[in-house]
């Protein structure tokens, strides 16, 4: 919970996009979301847990869906991410 507790201190803005400036977004074949989206979901649905706690860095998140996301779109999408601190 300590780790937790850092990450809460920082005053930050946080940003995850689901694909560079310009990049269409890909649909998930049989499936009106985009492929973003659903991979998005999955790691709220616990997918993505990389410590042992049960709850995920924004940037764990970002890190898992820029790999998931290249991978299912045949890296015809790039999510992004950036944090500022303030």
């Amino acid at each position: 919970m300590n780790a937790l507790m850092e990450h809460m201190k920082e005053e930050t803005v946080q940003v995850l996009t689901a694909g560079c400036m310009g990049q269409e977004f890909k649909l998930d074949a049989g499936n009106k979301n985009s492929v973003f989206l659903n991979l998005f979901l999955e790691a709220l649905q616990g997918e993505v847990f990389l410590n042992d706690c049960e709850w995920i860095s924004t940037q764990q998140l970002a890190s898992w869906l820029q790999v998931a996301v290249a991978k299912e779109t045949r890296n015809g999408q790039f999510p992004q991410y950036d944090k500022r601190h303030r």
